[in-house]
């Protein structure tokens, strides 16, 4: 719960949803190696608790993941559709997820988290590759209305269509949130 809503507050103060992102996939980096390296005994296990509750920050990256998505994303068709892709890759994530623990890993299922720190790499340059893409995105639409990206001359954008059921890329006034 303290990762969720620290990613909520910090994400509404501050604005930055994949600097989040990316900082809270890393306590789950940290406590997989963890996994990967400590064996388990009685001098071990509270320190693999510990590991453990760090693997819990997942939940703060989804949900920083979904609001990238729902700030991104306009036209009340590509939100559907946006949103029903989000839906499945997250239940197939869901149904390939437990299947790289495989039983004659155990106890250790070294195989599976190391899957677990491909995954996060994965994530990790995805979310690097989409702030950069926001941005550059973003600055294009700046340029093509004439104005600067300097944040006080955003406050000119007139959001005359914003209920227009316009996509991100036909609104003009649009501007993406990294």
């Amino acid at each position: 719960m303290l990762f969720l809503f620290s990613a909520a507050y910090l994400s509404k103060r501050y604005r930055q949803k994949l600097i989040l992102a990316f900082l809270y996939t890393l306590p789950n980096i940290a406590g997989t190696v963890v996994f990967l390296c400590v064996e388990t005994s009685a001098k071990t296990k509270v320190g693999l608790l510990i590991a453990f509750y760090c693997t819990q920050g997942f939940g703060a990256v989804a949900v920083l993941n979904l609001a990238i998505m729902s700030n991104n994303v306009a036209g009340r068709t590509k939100q559907v559709i946006a949103s029903s892709l989000v839906f499945i890759a997250w239940a197939v994530g869901n149904a390939i997820g437990p299947q790289v623990f495989r039983a004659n890993d155990a106890p250790r299922y070294i195989k599976a988290f190391v899957a677990h720190i491909v995954v996060y790499g994965i994530q990790l340059a995805a979310i690097v590759f989409l702030r950069v893409r926001l941005m550059r995105l973003n600055a294009l639409k700046c340029r093509a209305q004439f104005l600067s990206t300097s944040e006080e001359n955003d406050v000119n954008i007139t959001h005359k269509q914003a209920f227009d059921d316009l996509t991100d890329n036909e609104n003009p006034d649009f501007r993406y949130a990294y």
